[in-house]
């Protein structure tokens, strides 16, 4: 049998619209006519206004995230108190400031895949593995770095492919993390040296 008991009370057996009326009446502060009354109107007031200060305290963080710091809706406002979680990590921070400004960043993965993309969603921390263990990403693109030369190619379009992507990627499998910019990339694709054309035979001509 299950054990409603705290302390000396019955919980299974109180009815605590009586049992308030009994107290209110022992010390004098209502009738007995007027007890039971009395008692439903405090369980009333009490009840009503319970959830008031978690709910002031609800609004006042998130006024204060979206007023001072410039949170633009729920999710960046989530993403702003987990901030004051991570702040000690410089990675942590990189991420989160991505997120919330919807900056493309550039991932290098330890098995040498490279994703361009937005970052969505950060993870959240838990009592067994710690904080920000897994990110989504929507890519933009995608490919590899080079094991010798280190140079990134790039061989997946998604946008081209019309394709609506989101990746979760392991946060400790991360070794960079930088801020991606277009223009400096197509400046930097057409500055480089195109390969030479190979070398043909000519016919020869004998005099």
């Amino acid at each position: 049998m299950e054990n409603y008991k705290v302390l000396c009370f019955d919980l299974k057996n109180i009815n605590f619209f009586d049992w308030t009326a009994n107290h209110l009446l022992a010390v004098g502060v209502v009738s007995k006519k007027r007890a039971v009354s009395a008692a439903i109107i405090s369980w009333s007031i009490l009840l009503a206004f319970y959830p008031i200060p978690h709910i002031w305290g609800y609004l006042t963080r998130r006024l204060y995230y979206m007023w001072r710091l410039g949170a633009k809706d729920a999710g960046q406002v989530k993403l702003m108190v987990m901030a004051t979680i991570f702040n000690d990590s410089p990675l942590d921070a990189f991420l989160f400031k991505s997120a919330l400004s919807g900056d493309l960043v550039m991932l290098h993965m330890d098995d040498r895949k490279v994703y361009v993309g937005v970052i969505s969603t950060m993870g959240e921390p838990n009592e067994t593995q710690g904080a920000d263990q897994e990110i989504s990403i929507k890519p933009v693109m995608s490919g590899y770095r080079d094991k010798d030369n280190l140079t990134v190619t790039f061989t997946t379009q998604y946008k081209e492919a019309g394709a609506d992507v989101t990746l979760i990627l392991r946060q400790d499998e991360i070794i960079s993390a930088t801020k991606f910019d277009f223009e400096v990339y197509e400046k930097f694709k057409a500055s480089k040296p195109s390969p030479l054309p190979a070398a043909t035979d000519q016919p020869t001509t004998h005099s």
